[in-house]
């Protein structure tokens, strides 16, 4: 499976906010808690060529990221 790319891009339901990462570090130091797949989920994730990222960040430490 080919993986994501960077930058990896967060568009935050809440407040319209859009966030660029450049790094797995960049998101794991930016993103404390986080499940892409949470029900009623924070944001979308895509990455540099607009395909859904699967990523979950939980106390500053990265445990899944795929593409879907």
């Amino acid at each position: 499976m080919a993986a994501p790319v960077f930058p990896i891009t967060f568009h935050w339901f809440k407040s319209g906010r859009i966030e660029e990462f450049e790094s797995l570090e960049d998101i794991e130091w930016n993103v404390e808690d986080f499940d892409s797949e949470a029900d009623g989920g924070e944001a979308s994730v895509v990455d540099a060529k607009g395909r859904p990222v699967r990523i979950r960040v939980s106390l500053l430490s990265m445990e899944l990221f795929e593409l879907l």
